[in-house]
């Protein structure tokens, strides 16, 4: 299914295939009893709400860069005085999940206040970075109005290292997930 749907260039989750191919094997060799149809159910509740979460936060975050940063007077310094915050909340999400779910793998449990504590911490340490680094981003000099977005574009170039990185980490993640996780089961 995963070969079929790349080849065709299809989007497709590796987990949830993963997912139905375990419950596929799992109708045919030993019935219905066994699966554990609540767990079912949060997994396609997840095919409804993820879509719509993303899509709320995707398009609140574009309104905020937009009013905060392409509507300011001079949109690079709106650039370089909010990028900060955005850091710090990519930093947070990504630390949070990672501190979280991830460190119970490794034998190491932390509370739900410890771990909100270390990803704050931690979100803002890269924000101050950020804010650091920002500073050290050379602009250009744009008289005309139609060049004052060349420098927003250097700003942010250095904010997508950042992204990119915390994506990175994520989508490896998962992936190390998704190849071990059925292995496990098995």
């Amino acid at each position: 299914f995963l070969l079929l749907t790349s080849t065709l260039g299809m989007p497709v989750s590796t987990g949830q295939s993963i997912v139905g191919g375990i419950l596929g094997f799992a109708l045919v060799s030993v019935g219905t009893e066994p699966v554990n149809w609540a767990e079912i159910g949060k997994i396609v509740a997840s095919w409804i709400a993820s879509p719509i979460i993303a899509g709320t936060l995707a398009f609140l975050l574009f309104e905020s860069i937009r009013r905060l940063v392409l509507n300011h007077d001079n949109p690079a310094e709106g650039a370089r005085r909010y990028i900060p915050f955005y850091v710090f909340l990519a930093g947070f999400v990504i630390c949070l999940v990672t501190l979280v779910k991830g460190l119970s793998h490794v034998g190491l449990e932390l509370s739900t206040p410890m771990s909100i504590l270390g990803a704050v911490v931690l979100g803002i340490g890269a924000a101050v970075i950020s804010r650091l680094l920002l500073n050290r981003v050379q602009l250009l000099d744009t008289h005309q109005r139609s060049d004052r977005y060349r420098n927003v574009e250097r700003v942010f170039g250095f904010a997508q290292v950042f992204t990119a990185a915390t994506m990175a980490f994520a989508h490896g993640s998962n992936d190390v997930a998704n190849a071990v996780g059925p292995l496990a089961a098995v």
